[in-house]
Parts: C-alpha cells; structure tokens; sequence
C-alpha cells in the first residue's frame, strides 16, 4: 500500500525530494512512470516538502494516479489545498484519500467536483471527516453521485468550520484581553508563541497565528529562541485592524478643521438670527463641516426659515416667542430647509483616509491626555483602568463616557486595579465608541424623514373614473 502509517511519516520520507515520493509511489502501483506534469511539478531539493497546493485541474492523471499522490500529501504538512475534479476517483481511492487528510495538519480545502462515480457510501465518510476535521473549511462534491441532501450537509460543516475562525478574530478587546491575562501566569506582563498555540482549541485559529507568527520579523519582535509577546505585541497578531500608536499619534496631530468650521457656522448663524431678532434653540442639530457660510448666507437662510413657519400649515410649524428674549423661535428643522437656498447638503460623509476613525483628532488628544507630555507621547506607560474610566471627555461635537465600560472588567475576570497602556487604551475605546458617545450636534444633512415633515400644499386627488364594463361583461364582478 503506497500510504505510509501516520506514526512512521517524518521518519519515512527523511532525506528524500517530493518527486522521489511521488516516483516510488507510481513504482509501487506498477506505473513505468509518472505523469509527466507532475514530475515537472515536483521539486528534486531533498526534505523540501512545502508544497502548500496539489491542483490537478487541467491535467487527467485518474484514479490510481490520485493514489500515487497519497504520499506527497503526507509527506507534504504545509498543504492546504487539494483540487482533484473530474479524475474518475472510486470510492476506493476517495476512502483512502480521507484516511490521508484525516491525520493532516493544515489542509482547509478538498475539491473532488465531477467524479461521477463517487457514491453516497463516500459521501458520508466525508461528514464524518469535516465533523472531526475542523481544518476543513471548503469543501466541493458537487457533480458526483452523492446525494444532494449529504452534499448541503457537507456544506454546512464546512462552513461551520471556516466561520469558527472569521468568528475568533473579530472585534472583542475584552475576549482577547482575558486570554492574554490567563495565559500570563506570572504576572510578567508577556506570554510565550507556544503557551498561545498550545491554548488554542479552534485548529483554524491555530494556524492562521502560527502562520502570523511564522512571518514575525526582526523589529516587530525579539528574534530569540522562546519568543514571547507584551499584551499590544499580542493584540497586534490577533485583534482585527488593531491601531498602533503610530497611527495613534498621527491622528492626533492632525488639524480639526471640520470641528473648527462647524463651529465657526454656529457663531455666523447666531450673529444672523440676532440681527433678525430670531433664536433658534437647537441649532447645534446643524453641523456643516465641508463649507464656512458667509453672514449673508446665514441671513438669507433664518430668514427664509422664518417664512417657512409664518406659511406653513395652522398647528405645524406656527411662531412661538422666546418669553426671555422676545425674540421668534425658529426650528433647525425649518432652518435646515432654508439653508437649501444657500448651500448644498452633501450626500455622504467624505471618507477620512485608509483607517477609518471613529475619534476625531480633537477627542483623541483628550483621552490620550495621560500619556502626552508636551508634544511627546509616553507609549511605555502604564495606567490603571481606575483613573481612566471615570473621565468624561467632551468636544463641540461629541461627549465620551468610558465609566460606561467599567461593568464589563470583572464580567470578563479582568482585574479592577488593571494597568492598560497608549494602544489598548485607543482600541477599546474605538471598538466601543457607539455604545459610550454621546453626540452633542447633528449631522449636517436633511434625511428623508426630515423632509416628509414640511407641510407643503397637499397634491389634489383625481376622482377615479368608474371603469366601463367590455362588450359582453355585467359591471358586477364575480364572487
């Protein structure tokens, strides 16, 4: 038999090159020799096995040429991918390919489309194979003779398996944070590549950070022997889109110029509706960030907004007077309309560059205040969580409440007195800021629901004219 027992593989194929595997095998099914693509495929560098893909797409090596590759798959630990379609594969040889990839390491991908002759009895070796290989996360028997409700249930494992690691590394600071604090039993603040691997049960996972690991260059981390990471070495590899502090800084020594606009607006606004003796309560709900109105625009707009309300319908929009004041009271919904004359709402919020931040420069610079001296950032610094979350921080534009965040340490084991760095800091506030921000202004745009509140001069309906009945039809219709 050309496979060789799982336990004997690295000792069997020591000191040989992927064509000499693949040679022997096709010796020992009687083949005087192998496919000639195949050889040329195969590299001759002895112990070189880090074929990552076997795809025999566009080249027929058939069902006893499928089993001379059992051994370069074996032989392979690196392989991830094996295309096989329309190779007229038995049951036989589907039996012993499973047997292969059952006790591989690393392959996420079988495609065995087109072969006919592959029956149900296969098909349920196969379920059996990605319930236990949870590796395996792609899976093709479509166009064979398995039946199609095994197929769809092949499907969804295989789905199930793959979403198991897009579902590890989303968005959980506090997920990621407990690993890391479990697994640093020393409390040294740092945890080994191994201790990671060893922890993690998800196979996937595992090898998509030891494939993260493997790339670590000198710079990123200490090149030694026992590598081992800090908590923002560790967030690096394993929190999606984490921010670094030179992100961080460059944010933050960016100008507000949009803050600075929308309340240089509020400032002209407010000098046009006092000359016109006008007040509009709330008026941050108008936030325009892309243009500096001139005063007169300002006063074409209240003034307009004005008129709106003195001709819109009895009850709707009728003038109210500020008793403090004397002066009239204007809506920003009214405002908003009358601005139409003058300026042009943008669709769409511009995009702001490749990261896109939640946290404008300016609040940025407020909750990172601890770790600024001057112009300088302390990124080694440690501050305890006590003196971070009870600090409400608040621009023109937005309120930020992290106290909000406090029940969710020790829901997550994670200790009261915890010391959290620059970066970590950043994430966790980025990754919750829907949840603990509070906008102080509008958006600066009329949504459509906005403008269905206008009362416009109702449109007049047409009386429906009675529909004359056809030649041989009674005006009635049938039950």
């Amino acid at each position: 038999m050309a496979v060789v027992n799982a336990y004997d593989v690295n000792l069997h194929f020591k000191g040989k090159s992927n064509r000499e595997i693949y040679q022997e095998a096709c010796a020992f099914l009687g083949f005087k020799k192998g496919n000639s693509e195949l050889l040329g495929l195969f590299d001759t560098r002895k112990d070189n096995l880090f074929l990552k893909e076997i795809r025999i797409e566009d080249n027929y090596i058939g069902d006893r040429g499928t089993q001379a590759l059992l051994p370069v798959i074996q032989a392979n630990k690196v392989l991830r991918s094996i295309v096989l379609p329309q190779q007229s594969l038995t049951d036989e040889t589907i039996d012993k390919l499973l047997l292969v990839i059952r006790e591989h390491p690393r392959i996420t991908e079988l495609d065995i489309s087109g072969n006919t002759e592959v029956t149900t009895k296969s098909g349920h070796g196969i379920i059996r194979l990605v319930s236990d290989n949870k590796m395996l996360s792609k899976v093709n028997c479509r166009n064979t003779s398995i039946g199609t409700n095994i197929i769809k249930k092949i499907e969804q494992l295989a789905k199930q398996n793959g979403d198991n690691d897009t579902n590890f590394f989303q968005s959980n600071y506090f997920r990621f944070r407990k690993v890391f604090q479990t697994l640093d039993t020393n409390k040294h603040g740092r945890v080994s590549t191994n201790d990671i691997l060893q922890n993690i049960e998800i196979p996937q996972v595992a090898d998509h950070l030891m494939e993260k690991f493997a790339s670590m260059q000198t710079g990123v981390l200490s090149s030694t022997d026992e590598v081992s990471l800090n908590v923002n070495e560790f967030l690096y590899f394993t929190y999606p889109d984490f921010i670094s502090h030179y992100e961080i800084v460059e944010q933050a020594s960016k100008e507000e110029s949009e803050e600075e606009t929308i309340v240089k607006n509020w400032e002209n606004m407010q000098i046009a509706l006092g000359y016109l003796h006008l007040l509009c309560p709330d008026y941050k709900a108008i936030c325009i960030r892309d243009q500096l109105l001139s005063d007169q625009q300002w006063k074409t707009a209240c003034d307009l907004a004005f008129k709106l309300q003195t001709t819109a319908n009895p009850g709707e929009y009728n003038i109210q007077t500020d008793s403090a004041t004397c002066r009239h009271v204007v809506t920003a919904l009214s405002l908003k309309e009358g601005l139409r004359a003058v300026y042009t709402f943008p669709r769409r919020p511009k995009p702001k560059g490749t990261q896109q931040w939640k946290m404008a420069p300016n609040l940025l610079k407020k909750v990172t205040a601890l770790w600024r001296d001057g112009d300088d950032y302390k990124v080694e610094r440690k501050v305890s969580i006590k003196d971070l979350l009870p600090n409400q921080v608040e621009t023109n534009l937005v309120r930020l409440e992290p106290s909000l965040l406090t029940p969710k340490f020790p829901q997550h084991d994670l200790p009261e007195d915890l010391e959290i760095g620059l970066e970590e800091w950043v994430n966790l506030l980025e990754e919750y800021y829907d949840e603990i921000a509070t906008p102080l202004a509008g958006i600066g745009i009329l949504s459509q629901e906005e403008q269905e509140q206008f009362t416009r001069p109702p449109t007049p309906k047409t009386p429906r004219t009675p529909r004359t009945p056809k030649s041989g039809q009674s005006g009635r219709r049938l039950p």
